[in-house]
């Protein structure tokens, strides 16, 4: 069974995914924290493999993963690690998905060429009822 891994900071998680989710206080970010020491873009996170990354997007306060902070370059994390944004305490969990899940993940993150348009059928006319 795949691997899921969560990722919870603030009281706010988010399951990651291959796309890129960014954290920050920006409410046009995939994951909006509320805490001043959070840049509005802040890091993001991402499955690379079978490794979930983070990686500092040019915060203010900086990225931490077990004390060192990030510089340019993502770094693997792990549910032992030690990762802060800013004074932001981020914990990485790691379950397992249900198949179920796995495809429904995996179909948010694939592009899809159906026109969602086509599950709709038209048997009967409005006023036939």
């Amino acid at each position: 069974m795949p691997l899921r891994y969560t990722i919870e900071i603030e009281g706010r998680m988010a399951v990651v995914g291959s796309r890129e989710l960014v954290i920050g206080r920006s409410l046009s970010c995939g994951l909006a924290i509320d805490n001043g020491s959070v840049s509005r873009i802040h890091a993001s996170v991402r499955m690379v493999g079978g490794a979930c990354e983070i990686a500092d997007l040019g915060s203010s306060n900086g990225t931490y993963v077990n004390g060192r902070r990030l510089r340019g370059t993502p770094v693997a994390i792990t549910p032992n690690d030690s990762v802060r944004l800013g004074r932001a305490v981020l914990r990485v969990m790691v379950t397992q998905a249900d198949a179920v899940e796995a495809t429904w993940n995996r179909s948010l993150e694939e592009p899809q060429d159906e026109d969602p348009t086509d599950v709709f059928e038209l048997t009967g006319r409005d006023d036939d009822y």
